[in-house]
């Protein structure tokens, strides 16, 4: 194990190369290694090993991802109930100072089933949780089912300065999966031989990870320290990510109760936007900094020139085809510039296809429509898989006309990856209006639309005017990158880690 420093991140999200989840971590993990760092990185224990560069220490550990699927079951364990306050007695500090065997701590720890989640009462006394919030009748679930639909005919906006002082109770569950991650976690930092100094990110994180670590810090372990970026919207309206869409009222809970002891110092909170900062802090009451958006520059074309007029535009529709990127409307757009466009091969357009575990029916439809166009006017990619690194950039380095028709509720203050390489590389976008895209758009360098027709008559009027988008592009992309850097992200969670130990380098 290397003597420098370990920065862990942890993105328990990432299954396989789909898109920014592995472009972020890695961007991270090689300016970590440039600065000084030994970077560790963590997965979903879904993920195949082989997806990390060699030079990479890559452990895939962790049972809960970001999207609440459920632990992969473990056979053997015939218990109806699963006591999970056993597995507390051992500390990640015997094995740290030998007190116990590693084998012991795996037997006395880890040994869950996690096909048994629902049963499970949670009993851990440190994050002073209730057990009568565990004993809910049918009437008060069925009362609270109501309540949530009622609530949720009114505006968040009017309400979201009271959010912060409402006591939410959890499901039983997402105590189950936070304790999950809590032991994954501490396997984790028990295996890799974590020490004083060290530093933990987590690029995509969510409230019961915070809880988890806030336990973690209760224990004992001090100086390693923690930086949580939150990067999907609190609005219950904006981010659909379950069905009873209780990402919210969840959230809710944890920064209550993490209000009542306080944020640790070792914990630092982040967002990479204005509009979600405001929006945590609003529902929190906790501070959360801003940090930039990671971008891996060695892939992205420097070299971007005005183009020749008699070669064809491309048009390039980037991430995976979901409605919430607004993948059904390319149809609609091909139809709209088909005859004065298509026909006259003024422009082609080249679209990422990956549709990921759950395909929609609208993105399925309008794959299908898409496939039905000759070749010579579109090109799909990730048909059937997730694009690797070279093959994304690649797509992204042949745009001379990047495509955003994301829905502009759902991305009113998250980012988006694919826009800020785009911009990083020159290359003029439209995007939608009222959004973090639209205000991160440089003047002069793209357009904006309000609904599918305007985007349709929009991206008309950027193909007629390319040119001088492309050159205001090219012309903003320079002082883009330097902002969005990811030496400098590191810096911003790490400065006075490195700072002590003397090991801050000059970024370049």
């Amino acid at each position: 194990m290397s003597d420098l420093p370990k920065f862990y991140i942890i993105n328990n999200g990432m299954k396989d190369l789909r898109g920014h989840y592995f472009e972020t971590a890695i961007s991270i993990a090689e300016a970590a290694r440039d600065m000084g760092w030994h970077p560790i990185l963590a997965g979903h224990a879904d993920c195949k090993k082989e997806i990390a560069p060699e030079w990479l220490e890559f452990y895939p550990i962790f049972r809960v991802d970001h999207w609440m699927d459920s632990p992969p079951f473990v056979t053997g364990d015939d218990e109806i109930h699963v006591n999970l306050k056993k597995y507390e007695e051992t500390s990640i500090e015997n094995v740290l100072n030998e007190n116990i065997s590693f084998e012991d701590y795996i037997k006395n720890r880890f040994y869950l089933n996690p096909y048994l989640s629902q049963q499970v009462r949670y009993s851990n006394q440190s994050t002073n949780i209730n057990k009568k919030l565990f004993s809910s009748t049918f009437l008060f679930k069925l009362v609270d089912r109501i309540n949530k639909k009622f609530s949720s005919l009114f505006k968040f906006s009017k309400n979201k300065n009271k959010l912060v002082d409402q006591n939410p109770s959890p499901i039983e569950s997402e105590l189950f999966n936070k304790h999950v991650f809590y032991l994954d976690l501490s396997k984790l930092l028990a295996v890799t031989e974590a020490k004083c100094g060290d530093f933990v990110f987590l690029p995509t994180a969510h409230g019961r990870e915070l809880m988890a670590i806030t336990d973690l810090l209760k224990e004992g372990n001090k100086g390693i320290n923690f930086g949580l970026e939150f990067r999907y919207s609190l609005e219950p309206n904006a981010t659909p990510i379950r069905k009873e869409n209780s990402y919210l009222e969840d959230h809710l809970f944890y920064f209550k109760e993490l209000k009542k002891t306080g944020l640790p110092s070792e914990i630092k909170l982040f967002t990479d936007s204005n509009e979600l900062a405001k929006e945590y802090k609003n529902c929190s009451g906790l501070p959360f900094q801003i940090l930039p958006i990671p971008l891996r520059q060695k892939y992205i074309y420097d070299g971007q020139q005005l183009s020749n007029p008699n070669t064809p535009i491309s048009l390039v529709f980037l991430g995976d085809a979901r409605e919430e990127k607004g993948f059904h409307w390319l149809p609609y757009l091909i139809e709209h510039l088909a005859k004065e466009y298509f026909e006259t091969d003024k422009i082609t357009l080249h679209v990422q296809a990956s549709m990921g575990m759950l395909p929609e029916p609208r993105c399925l439809s309008a794959l299908r429509i898409l496939k039905s166009y000759p070749s010579k006017w579109i090109k799909l990619y990730g048909l059937n898989d997730a694009l690797s690194s070279d093959d994304y950039y690649a797509l992204l380095n042949r745009a001379s006309i990047l495509l955003c028709p994301y829905n502009n509720k759902i991305f009113a203050n998250r980012s988006a990856g694919t826009l800020a390489d785009a911009i990083a590389a020159g290359i003029p976008t439209i995007v939608p209006s009222k959004t973090w895209l639209a205000s991160e758009q440089p003047d002069g360098t793209g357009l904006k639309f309000d609904d599918l027709e305007s985007f349709l008559t929009k991206s008309k009027f950027l193909i007629d005017n390319f040119n001088c988008y492309q050159k205001k592009a090219i012309e903003s992309k320079q002082e883009y990158s330097l902002k969005h850097n990811t030496k400098e992200l590191i810096k911003l969670v790490t400065l006075t880690e490195l700072k002590n130990k003397k090991l801050i380098r000059e970024v370049a």
